[in-house]
């Protein structure tokens, strides 16, 4: 299929217990994830196929909707589809939208992704696959409710040629603390795409030696997010203290494969008190 990357197979099983008109729910889909790369006003199309794992057959719908990061873990808030600015619920379609799968059987759902002539950077939606589970009793309010259950394949699509993946990092700090050194930065998503990220740390001394390396936590960014990011890195028992003199920082990005480097000096006063930080980056 052309142009089109389909990766993280996504399984979800629910299970409920069957009381109160409800029944056990155990259905996954085959693609958690869909990656389109295709220059714009162009099309391609793929399948995700929604397996029923129960014993009773189960009715399917299907719908779009928006997504967007709600915290730099990676957490989603998931809204209507055409909400976000950056949505392209609208560019997809995809049938059949409502079916019945038999017990322990199969569907496979069609869909096409239109990019538009005009579009420009990452575009993003949902595909939910949603399942009523019946009934329950809700006692706070008196009534009988309706339960769904839903699982998502979340589509991330890039007019080739137009995505600008680019990062900034501001307000570096470094410190010693407790027998760790203690790094701080903000990253800000500046470019026109999903970008996750990792990061590292290197303390080296003047003869090129790493004394020290910190990891700091994956974060996920939409463009104009910002990430505070914050790694640890214990110091050796024996030394108690970082020696006095000046070291290098080099504090390393990988944005989804594109590297960004910032480098920094650092003065150790003989207390082992970080005293200056100075960025060298060219």
């Amino acid at each position: 299929m052309k142009n089109l990357t389909k990766i993280a197979v996504f399984f979800c099983a629910i299970y409920l217990l069957a009381s109160n008109n409800l029944f056990a729910v155990d259905f996954r889909i085959d693609q958690g994830r869909v990656r389109v790369t295709l220059p714009p006003g162009w099309s391609d199309g793929g399948v995700i196929t929604v397996e029923n794992r129960g014993k009773e057959p189960i009715a399917i719908r299907v719908y779009s909707g928006d997504w967007v990061y709600s915290d730099q873990d990676g957490s989603k808030n998931f809204m209507p589809a055409n909400t976000s600015p950056r949505s392209c619920a609208n560019w997809i379609k995809f049938y059949p939208a409502d079916f019945t799968i038999p017990k322990e059987g199969k569907q496979k759902v069609n869909f096409v992704v239109a990019v538009p002539p005009d579009a420009v950077g990452g575009h993003y939606a949902v595909l939910f696959f949603e399942v009523s589970s019946g009934t329950t009793w809700d006692e706070k309010k008196g009534v009988m409710v309706h339960v769904y259950n839903r699982v998502g394949s979340l589509f991330h699509v890039e007019p080739d040629g137009t995505s600008k993946k680019e990062g900034r990092i501001s307000d570096f700090s470094i410190k010693t603390s407790k027998g760790n050194i203690e790094a701080t930065a903000v990253f800000q998503n500046v470019g026109n795409v999903e970008i996750t990220g990792r990061a590292t740390f290197d303390v080296i001394d003047e003869e090129g030696v790493v004394f020290a390396r910190g990891e700091f936590k994956e974060f996920y960014t939409m463009p104009d997010d910002k990430a505070e990011l914050y790694a640890r890195c214990p110091l050796d028992p024996k030394l108690h203290q970082i020696p006095q003199g000046k070291y290098d920082v080099v504090l390393t990005l990988d944005l989804d494969g594109m590297l960004l480097v910032k480098e920094y000096q650092i003065e150790v006063s003989d207390t082992g008190n970080i005293t200056k930080v100075k960025e060298t980056t060219q």
